[in-house]
């Protein structure tokens, strides 16, 4: 991600300004596209599964039993259990990482500024416009990231939302670009 937005800078012939903001959310979104799947084979390649026998092999990879046994035997000299795996592994999960938003305030919110707004635009107006192309809505959707982080009682759930909403635009815009002939690829007159 972080080297997609550089790949955009270039292209505009701007310099790339990454805030801590904005490493937050490369993280996020970096964090987010991992799936549990993948963080249960981590732990399982690690030797760290609660029941040997029963676990089912998550991954098309043929594990060597050898290493986790020795694994599991120096654990368990050293006095460490599976359920102290267990503990470790969920120490952090009722911690809250941020306020719950309610949807009272949310609504509340979305009044205020509806209120606020002038009220000049019209429907008619906007079915004469033209939809706005990707860079206009990758913009548009960095400013909704902007203003989520900005207020407080923001969910990771809207974060998720957003995250939905920036791959989707990704995939449907990478769907719409066809290269007819290598030329076209490189945007050199023929």
């Amino acid at each position: 991600m972080l080297v997609k937005d550089l790949i955009k800078a270039l292209d505009r012939k701007e310099k790339l300004e990454v805030s801590v903001s904005d490493a937050i959310n490369y993280a996020h979104k970096s964090w987010s596209s991992v799936s549990s799947q993948s963080v249960s084979n981590c732990f399982r390649h690690a030797g760290f599964i609660a029941n040997a026998e029963s676990e089912e092999i998550l991954s098309e990879d043929i594990i060597d039993p050898e290493p986790l046994k020795t694994l599991l035997q120096i654990a368990n000299e050293k006095g460490c259990s599976v359920n102290d795996v267990n503990a470790f592994v969920n120490i952090d999960n009722d911690i809250a990482i941020c306020s719950q938003g309610t949807v009272k305030a949310l609504a509340s919110e979305f009044l205020e500024e509806k209120q606020n707004s002038s009220g000049e635009d019209s429907d008619t107006e906007n079915m004469d416009q033209t939809p706005p192309n990707k860079t206009e809505t990758n913009e548009a959707l960095e400013k909704v990231r902007q203003y989520l982080t900005s207020i407080q009682g923001t969910t990771d759930e809207e974060f998720k939302a957003l995250s939905i909403l920036e791959r989707e635009v990704t995939i449907s815009s990478n769907q719409q670009l066809h290269q007819s002939t290598l030329l076209d690829y490189f945007n050199v007159p023929k």
